[in-house]
């Protein structure tokens, strides 16, 4: 699961996000609450009436690093035309500040188009998100095919390979970690069934049974913090791998002696 379908369902997640075209942004908007999930553009809105209209609403769209305005208007609404989305205004004033310099503008009517507004949300795939066959694709290769690769991805939002030793040594920890952590699930299943060694009505099975719980508890603890040591280093990595492979066959042939003992 955590090699391939929680990559999918997180990138899935955010592709509706990449091709939302802020389409979002009505239920967003909540009365008495400032909202600036869009980039550029932050909205406050004092209520919405009966008939589904905002009222006195308060809008800063800072449309460059210099420039900006400042519009309020009694009432608005949204509107789709075109597969485009607006926001409608009604009576109101545009205060443009340009440079130092304020001019206001009064309107009946206007309106603002949505699509030329981005979402906040970083559209671009994160790490986690990536397929694990990408992520292999990236580090098992030379320097110059990784750079085809890099070269060859049209995609606008689309994750490309790096040729930095920082972001490789991110890549690795990502990639070992997902095939890594789940080596850990035999193993603990294993250390489980050590208390099937003890009778519930033997001495010191409390005992026992707490001992296994913290060991428990280590081992997971352990799977983390090796994460962390994985790298480009490959021939580190794989060695970080055989630790979790190790550690199982050790309690299981523990387990298998105590078993044959305790059956005599």
């Amino acid at each position: 699961m955590n090699i391939f379908l929680v990559p999918f369902t997180q990138d899935k997640a955010r592709s509706f996000i990449r091709e939302s075209n802020v389409d979002f942004l009505p239920s967003l908007v909540k009365p008495k609450k400032f909202m600036d999930t869009v980039e550029k553009l932050t909205m406050y809105v004092d209520k919405k009436n009966e008939l589904g209209l905002f009222e006195n609403i308060v809008i800063k769209d800072s449309y460059n690093s210099n420039d900006s305005r400042i519009i309020y208007a009694k009432t608005g609404l949204f509107s789709q035309l075109n597969n485009q989305n607006f926001l409608i205004l009604n009576e109101g004033k545009i205060l443009n500040i340009n440079k130092g310099k304020t001019t206001v503008i009064n309107f009946n009517r206007t309106q603002l188009n949505l699509s030329e507004y981005g979402s906040k949300t970083t559209k671009y795939p994160k790490l986690q998100e990536v397929s694990v066959f990408i992520l292999s694709k990236c580090l098992f290769q030379t320097k110059d095919q990784r750079a085809q690769i890099m070269l060859g991805d049209k995609n606008e939002f689309g994750f490309q390979c790096s040729h930095e030793q920082k972001q490789l040594d991110n890549l690795s920890q990502e990639f070992f970690s997902r095939v890594f952590k789940p080596l850990y699930i035999p193993l603990l299943a294993i250390v489980s069934a050590l208390l099937l060694i003890k009778s519930k009505n033997s001495v010191g099975y409390s005992k026992f049974k707490i001992k296994i719980f913290v060991l428990g508890v280590i081992l997971i603890s352990f799977s983390e913090i090796l994460t962390k040591f994985f790298s480009y280093n490959l021939n580190k990595s794989f060695l970080l791998m055989i630790v979790p492979i190790l550690l199982s066959s050790i309690f299981y042939f523990y387990f298998y002696k105590q078993s044959l003992t305790s059956s005599k």
